[in-house]
């Protein structure tokens, strides 16, 4: 679920016209090689649209310099491998499609994933955060994120019938 919050909030804001984000204190510089730091730099206004600020730090190295606020579990370092990733594989994309596609990668990474911990507060305001979500059924890959049993299932899952 929280994969789609981030999705659908990052989504508004875009519509709003900027993703809020978040300056490193510390640019992280990954190394990279040339061509990917060239490919990186040539889809970095598309990033950009997303709160995700970068570029060339030297000959080979990227710098990351600011991230979406709302995506506080984003790993800098993942984001890069991401993003070069995503950029390589859409080359020829438009840019709202790779736009699109960084969308649900970085609303995937900055999520709450299976075995983190979450207090109960921070859960309630999940579940808040997801109740009037447009479309809130699926998480950005498809996967169902809500399954309706009916007590004749449940009767069954247990052996009652």
């Amino acid at each position: 679920m929280h994969e789609r919050v981030n999705l659908e909030e990052l989504r508004a804001e875009i519509r709003k016209g900027k993703v809020v984000s978040q300056p490193l204190l510390i640019p992280l510089l990954v190394e990279v090689d040339r061509s990917e730091l060239d490919l990186l730099c040539s889809k970095a206004e598309v990033f950009s649209t997303l709160g995700i600020s970068l570029e060339a730090f030297g000959e080979t190295t990227i710098a990351i310099n600011a991230v979406p606020a709302r995506l506080s579990r984003l790993q800098p370092q993942q984001l890069v491998m991401d993003l070069l990733e995503i950029a390589s594989e859409f080359r020829a994309a438009t840019a709202d499609q790779l736009q699109e596609e960084t969308l649900h990668r970085i609303s995937c990474r900055g999520a709450v994933m299976a075995g983190d911990y979450l207090d109960h507060q921070a859960l309630a305001d999940l579940l808040k955060r997801g109740a009037n979500l447009p479309q809130d059924r699926t998480c950005a890959h498809g996967r169902p994120i809500r399954v309706f049993l009916s007590h004749k299932d449940l009767e069954k899952a247990f052996y009652r019938r």
